[in-house]
């Protein structure tokens, strides 16, 4: 009884763990700015990135770019290790430049985020 008790409460803990860390599970803000304006979106492949807290790092720091209406931020891949922003802008207010600095701009003592720039719509 022992044993099913200690390997339940395992599975639910390993459970519990992985959808904390999941970002897929994270419940993205609200967009700031408004709706209809001429906007632009750009898709950057993001190196550096491993945890849910670089991913809120790196978009906390793409956001704070005056012109962004809105970034996804995320980890894909087998071990997680594909980075991707996904971030739609103000047209004439923000450059991809102004972006790929921002994200480098996140970058702290244990990790080095770099952006570059896969694809503008």
């Amino acid at each position: 009884m022992r044993k099913v008790r200690l390997l339940t409460t395992l599975a639910i803990m390993i459970f519990l763990t992985y959808m904390a860390l999941d970002p897929r599970l994270v419940i993205p803000d609200e967009p700031k700015g408004a709706i209809g304006k001429d906007t632009e979106e750009a898709i950057f492949h993001i190196d550096g990135m491993t945890c849910s807290d670089c991913i809120k790092e790196v978009q906390r720091a793409i956001m704070k770019v005056s012109g962004v209406i809105d970034a996804r931020v995320t980890l894909k891949g087998f071990f997680r290790t594909e980075g991707r922003a996904d971030i739609k802008y103000e047209k004439g207010k923000v450059t991809p430049d102004q972006l790929i600095r921002a994200v480098s701009s996140a970058s702290n003592a244990m990790y080095t985020y770099k952006a570059h720039l896969l694809e503008t719509k």
